[in-house]
């Protein structure tokens, strides 16, 4: 890229200068060769989730270039590779919830000893 600057500039009611500062062009156009993609290692699995679940990922080191093997557009996979896995991390501990108690239904009978209920 080259570039240049004004050297002064136009008056009002003058000629603006309707030009060009910046140009660039296309260079280093020899070939990087023929690598295929790589992998980076297994990160660490994450904590288990409340799920039961734990992740890892690696990452694309670098990608291919030429005739190498590329990565694939897929987040996950790239040929067989996965970039992502998951795995079962124990029982899934679920503990009970209950709903709040209902409103008390009526009095069964209006005297002598009813008896009322509710429910959740």
């Amino acid at each position: 890229e080259r570039t240049r600057s004004f050297v002064q500039i136009a008056d009002p009611g003058a000629d603006p200068c309707n030009v060009v500062l910046a140009q660039g062009q296309n260079c280093s156009l020899q070939s990087c060769g023929d690598n295929d993609c790589i992998i980076g290692e297994w990160g660490s699995w994450s904590g288990c989730t409340d799920r039961g679940q734990q992740f890892r990922r690696r990452e694309v080191v670098r990608q291919s270039s030429g005739t190498g093997r590329p990565c694939s557009s897929d987040s996950t996979r790239i040929g067989s590779l996965s970039l992502g896995e998951t795995r079962s991390c124990g029982p899934i501990r679920t503990d009970c919830v209950v709903s709040e108690w209902t409103a008390w239904d009526d009095c069964d009978k209006s005297c002598g000893g009813g008896e009322q209920q509710r429910h959740r």
